[in-house]
């Protein structure tokens, strides 16, 4: 949709191009319309691609999906365990919205919360979000 829209904009911008009476204006007009037209095309040359390999488009899986995958393949043969797992998950994840939610950009708690995620981000690319809430807490200072 993106595509479709860059190249509708350049289309508008060539056409006021050709109108114009001001030729450093229709200059100008002229490159960015042709500039919105090159980005349309990179845009669907990149969407035929992943047309034609589907398995090289991204898979993104909900946050419950992401806790639910993480705690069923850490507890494989532990349905109890499972089910803490995702509660205290589920529940550290809250807790650590929140915690983003009071450390916004720019301040030094970002950073550390930043850290700790990268700490405690496993080689799947899941996060253990308790353990980056344990981790941010006793470094942010109160």
């Amino acid at each position: 949709m993106d595509g479709l829209s860059d190249y509708l904009t350049g289309l508008n911008l060539y056409s006021s191009a050709c109108v114009d009476e001001d030729y450093a204006m229709k200059a100008k007009l002229f490159d960015r319309g042709t500039s919105y037209i090159s980005k349309a095309d990179r845009q669907v040359a990149e969407v035929n691609s992943l047309i034609a390999n589907p398995a090289l488009v991204p898979q993104h899986a909900s946050a419950a999906d992401s806790i639910n995958e993480w705690c069923i393949t850490r507890w494989a043969n532990n349905m109890q365990m499972q089910e803490y797992c995702v509660a205290t998950q589920t529940e550290a994840r809250a807790k650590l919205a929140h915690i983003l939610e009071m450390n916004p950009k720019g301040n030094p708690g970002r950073n550390i919360i930043s850290k700790c995620t990268q700490i405690w981000t496993d080689r799947s690319g899941a996060y253990n979000y308790r353990m980056i809430v344990f981790c941010a807490e006793n470094q942010i200072p109160r």
